[in-house]
């Protein structure tokens, strides 16, 4: 394979020209140079960022800057000043660096990956005696990659505390910013971009982050964990993430907190995630807390078909939808909790148009408004829900339909409002007397075990209870006990905790 890699552009700091001055003498000193690429891989048409930064802590003395190519079969070429070459040509021949010298990160370098190249690449650099070749110091090296030379996940790191954007976003140089390494990485069907975030609170007063975050396809956001790592707007920002017209994206491991959806359409809409249009997303195991809007406070979701489970959300505040809004999309909203949100309206945990959710094995409990609101065409799976404590001046507390038809099953209503508002339910345990199949109309007796305070006691007419098997139900390896039995036989009414 011919390897070609053309030297668009080369751009030489004033400051750096100043300081590597002629000068008429030369000392014995040890000088250090780095290279940096921008980002650890390229495509055909992509552009090449490379920095430099170099230090001499001794005497002046002179030294020729040389930057190399290492190609993927071993050779090399060195960038001079007509471009890259075969030939041993430095960069900058005979300049001289003086005592005390610091100069960068700074970029300097631009490339232009043509069509047809592709492989592992490292571009170093070096500083050497004048015309001998011999080099004073360790050489530095950026190794990068360019075209499919590589299949599966392409794994990048932040990290608030010690990154640099001038890193290339590796685990020993790690991006500063979210939102950098989130303009910096290309992920694709076969080489799907993982930004992995360390611990810490990521926001413009600490770490000097940006938002709303814009998530591209194939790009997906792990927090090391939802308690420590934090992405906080502060209130200076419509969304915290922003999703359109994405697909193939998951938002995993993550404090959400701060936005604050207050402006014209569609910038009333997600304080804490907004996504429009977007299949195959993933958003899980994070914590969605103070963030407020019109619509979906939490999360908004819109002509999308998204997982949304083992999320809690919590002190978040809407119009509609505190915890999450779905307009027209198809949901899995499952292991959820959702606790002390308000609403002013409805749908305090869920609102719902013109959608068609699964709602399986949530705990809605003690949120000022009605639970989840089954707007106009929506035909939601109400599943297997803890829904008590809630409390609303619109009535239905716990579930409100309006010219939809949700099927609701197996669940526990108790302590609210009002249990169902224009729907009915089977095999439910419900404090109000709804007429239906399987209802129970007595207290579930709640106990307190190591997850929380909903398990239900052994003497709880909800154990066994339920429309189907356990097994059925996908609930055989979760647990209603206190003690982490797995639920067996038929399914148990309510929500089921994981075993610890």
């Amino acid at each position: 394979m011919r390897t070609e890699v053309y030297c668009r552009m080369i751009v030489i700091s004033a400051a750096f020209l100043a300081l590597v001055a002629i000068c008429p003498s030369m000392v014995d000193a040890e000088p250090a140079i780095e290279i940096f690429a921008d980002k650890s891989s390229y495509e055909a048409g992509d552009t090449i960022e490379l920095s430099l930064s170099a230090a001499n802590d001794e005497e002046g003395l002179f030294v020729d800057v040389y930057v190399g190519l290492l190609m993927p079969g071993g050779s090399i070429m060195t960038c001079g000043p007509g471009g890259l070459s075969g030939a041993m040509t430095p960069w900058l021949a005979n300049a001289y660096l003086p005592s005390g010298f610091a100069f960068g990160p700074e970029p300097l370098f631009w490339f232009d990956v043509p069509a047809g190249v592709e492989g592992e690449f490292q571009f170093g650099a070096g500083l050497a005696v004048p015309g001998t070749g011999n080099f004073l110091s360790e050489l530095s090296f950026a190794p990068f990659e360019i075209g499919g030379g590589s299949s599966g996940e392409l794994d990048f790191y932040v990290n608030g505390g010690t990154g640099s954007d001038l890193g290339d976003g590796c685990l020993e140089a790690p991006f500063k910013t979210i939102a950098h390494a989130l303009a910096s990485v290309d992920g694709s069907e076969t080489a799907p971009v993982a930004i992995h975030i360390a611990a810490g609170t990521y926001a413009a007063s600490t770490n000097g982050e940006t938002f709303p975050l814009n998530m591209e396809s194939w790009i997906s956001l792990m927090g090391e964990d939802r308690d420590t790592t934090i992405l906080d707007a502060e209130e200076e920002a419509y969304h915290v993430i922003r999703c359109n017209d994405v697909n193939n994206v998951t938002i995993d491991g993550l404090t959400i907190t701060g936005g604050i959806a207050d402006g014209p359409d569609p910038d009333c809409r997600g304080g804490g995630i907004y996504c429009k249009n977007c299949p195959d997303m993933i958003i899980s195991n994070n914590a969605f807390t103070s963030n407020s809007g019109t619509y979906g406070a939490g999360l908004y979701v819109a002509w999308c078909s998204p997982t949304i489970e083992n999320n809690d959300f919590m002190y978040n505040s809407a119009d509609f939808g505190s915890g999450v809004c779905c307009d027209d999309s198809s949901a899995i909203i499952r292991h959820n909790t959702f606790e002390n949100n308000a609403a002013n309206y409805y749908g305090v945990a869920i609102y719902l148009g013109a959608s068609s959710p699964t709602i399986f094995n949530n705990l809605i409990v003690n949120n000022s408004g009605t639970a989840i609101y089954n707007g106009y065409h929506s035909y939601a799976k109400i599943v297997n829900n803890t829904i008590v404590g809630n409390s609303s001046t619109m009535g239905g507390g716990g579930i409100y339909n309006y010219q939809g038809n949700p099927t609701i099953k197996d669940c526990i209503f108790w302590g609210n409002d009002d249990d169902l508002f224009d729907c009915s339910a089977t095999f439910c345990c419900l404090e109000d007397f709804d007429d239906g199949d399987g209802n129970l109309h007595v207290f579930p007796e709640f106990d307190t075990g190591p997850l929380g305070g909903y398990y239900l006691n052994l003497s709880s007419a909800c154990l066994n209870a339920g429309s189907r098997s356990s097994e059925e139900a996908g609930l055989s390896d979760r647990t209603t006990q206190t003690d982490g039995t797995p639920d067996t036989d038929e399914v148990d009414m309510g929500f089921h905790y994981p075993i610890p």
